[in-house]
C-alpha cells in the first residue's frame, strides 16, 4: 500500500499492533514442528546455569568398603554433577514493512493494520524458521561448501540453495567458521535456483552491489568456499548464535569441554549412540525402534525420556511409508501448520515422529522434548528492537519502514544421555 501520509502516522500505528511479543511469539514457532514441542524459559542474567547430574549404575559386588571407596573418587564416581553454563547467543535481524495500496483503497484503518499484522506474521515465521536452520547447522551455521564461478554459486546439495532467498546478503569463508575469517566483501543474492530437473545440485546468482549485475564480490575470486548468510559467521565469538544441536551431539563422542562440560568423563555426554553394525541395513522405522529400545540399555531410566524423533522431510516420508498401517494418528496433533508428525509405538511407548524441513537429510535426531529447553529473557523467541521510543523507523531516503527483530537465546539440554543421533542411510 502507498506511505502514510506522515511517519509519525506510521510510528504510532505501528506501535500500537506490534508491541505484542506474544503474538510474535507465536508467529514465530508455526515455522517449526520441532519449535512447537520445545520448551521456553523466561531467564534474567547473562549466562544460563542448567544443572544435571550424570547418574551411573553404581556397583554392588565384592567387598562393600572397596567399592564405597571406588564410588567416592573422582574420576570414577557414579552420580557425577554438571553444569552448564550458556551465554545467551544474539542474533539480530532486519524486516522491511512494505506499503500496499489494497488496505488503503478501502479507506479503513483496521484493514490497513491486519494487513501489515499479516505481513510481520510471516516475517517472523521466516525467523523461526532462519532460528530452526542455525540450530540444525555445523558447528560454524555455514549453509554449506559450493563453488563460486563468475557470481554463479553451485551447491552439491539443492537444500543448501533453497536457503538464500532474493535480497539476502552472504559471505565466502575457506573455512567453517569456527576459525578464520570471512573474505572480502558480502554478496548480494539475485536468483536461486534448486528445482532444476534431474540435478541433486542448486544454484545461486550474486552481485556485488544491490542493483548490479551477476558477478563475484569484491575481493573475493572464482572457488570452493563456505557459504555464510551475512552477520552468521561466529568465529569471533562462537557464543553469538544459538549453540547448534550437532555442537550438543556430535557425530561421534567428544572429548572437548561444551560450556563448562568436561565430556571427556563419559562418552553419554556427548549423546547417545548406536554401532552402525547393529542399524546396518534396517530400514529408517526399525532403527528408530531399535535405536530407543538400546537408549533404555545404554542409559536406563534416562534412556526412557526419548519422546521424540526429528527427521528431514524426506527421510520422514520413507518412514511413514513403512507405518502406513500401524499409525496411531491423532488429527489435532499430528499436523501443525503444513507440518506433518506421525506416531509410532515404541520401547518408550508413544513416540512423535517430526517433519524438519531444517534437519540434515541421512541423520536423525532422538530428543527428550522435556529435558530440551530454549531460555530467554522474556520466555519468547525474539523481540523488537526499541530505538529512540519506536520500534519502528523510516529508511532514509526511501519511502520503506523497517523494524528490528532481536533474539536472546540459549539452547540447554538438561540431560545430554537423554537424547541421541543415527545415520538414516547406512
Amino acid at each position: 500500500m502507498a506511505a502514510p501520509a506522515t511517519p509519525t502516522f506510521a510510528l504510532n500505528w505501528l506501535n500500537t499492533w506490534f508491541k505484542r511479543l506474544d503474538r510474535v511469539h507465536n508467529a514465530s514457532i508455526l515455522a517449526s514442528p520441532t519449535l512447537a514441542s520445545m520448551t521456553f524459559v523466561k531467564t534474567g542474567g547473562d549466562v544460563i546455569a542448567q544443572p544435571f547430574t550424570l547418574n551411573g549404575h553404581r556397583g554392588d559386588s565384592g567387598g562393600f568398603a572397596e567399592a564405597q571407596t571406588i564410588a567416592s573418587q573422582t574420576q570414577f564416581r557414579n552420580s557425577a554433577k554438571y553444569r552448564w553454563l550458556v551465554p545467551y547467543g544474539e542474533y539480530v535481524g532486519s524486516i522491511q514493512v512494505t506499503h500496499r495500496d489494497i488496505a488503503l483503497s478501502r479507506q479503513d484503518r483496521d484493514a490497513a493494520a491486519r494487513a501489515l499484522e499479516n505481513e510481520t506474521n510471516q516475517a517472523f515465521k521466516q525467523r523461526g524458521s532462519n532460528i530452526m536452520r542455525l540450530w540444525f547447522g555445523n558447528i560454524g551455521n555455514s549453509l554449506g561448501s559450493a563453488t563460486l564461478a563468475s557470481g554463479v554459486v553451485t551447491f552439491s546439495n539443492r537444500v543448501a540453495a533453497s536457503k538464500l532467498f532474493q535480497g539476502d546478503m552472504v559471505s565466502f569463508s575457506t573455512t567453517d567458521g569456527t576459525s578464520g575469517a570471512v573474505l572480502g566483501s558480502p554478496a548480494f543474492v539475485k536468483a536461486s535456483a534448486s528445482e532444476v530437473a534431474a540435478s541433486t545440485t542448486g544454484t545461486v546468482t550474486v552481485s556485488a552491489t544491490s542493483n548490479g549485475t551477476t558477478g563475484n564480490p569484491s575481493g573475493v575470486i572464482d572457488g570452493t568456499y563456505n557459504v555464510f548468510r551475512y552477520g552468521e559467521f561466529n568465529s569471533g565469538d562462537t557464543n553469538a548464535i544459538v549453540t547448534p544441536i550437532q555442537a550438543y551431539l556430535p557425530t561421534a563422542p567428544a572429548s572437548t569441554d561444551l560450556h563448562n562440560v568436561k565430556r571427556a568423563n563419559d562418552s553419554r555426554l556427548s549423546g547417545l549412540r548406536m554401532p552402525d553394525t547393529q542399524l546396518q541395513g534396517r530400514s529408517i522405522g526399525s532403527k528408530i525402534k531399535l535405536f530407543i529400545a538400546n537408549a533404555q540399555v545404554i542409559a536406563g531410566v534416562d534412556g526412557q525420556e526419548i519422546d521424540t524423533v526429528v527427521l528431514n522431510p524426506l527421510d520422514w516420508q520413507l518412514a511413514e511409508e513403512e507405518f502406513t498401517s500401524t499409525v496411531y494418528r491423532n488429527a489435532v496433533e499430528t499436523t501443525e501448520d503444513g507440518f506433518s508428525r506421525l506416531t509410532i509405538n515404541t520401547a518408550n511407548g508413544k513416540t512423535k515422529l517430526i517433519s524438519e524441513p531444517h534437519c540434515p537429510q541421512g541423520i536423525m535426531f532422538f530428543i527428550a522434548s522435556g529435558q530440551l529447553v530454549f531460555h530467554s529473557p522474556t520466555g519468547m523467541i525474539c523481540q523488537w528492537a526499541d530505538e529512540e521510543g519506536s520500534i519502528v523507523r523510516r529508511k532514509e531516503s526511501e519511502l520503506v519502514y523497517e523494524m528490528t527483530p532481536v533474539t536472546y537465546l540459549a539452547t540447554v539440554m538438561q540431560a545430554p544421555y537423554a537424547h541421541g543421533r543415527a545415520s538414516t542411510t547406512i
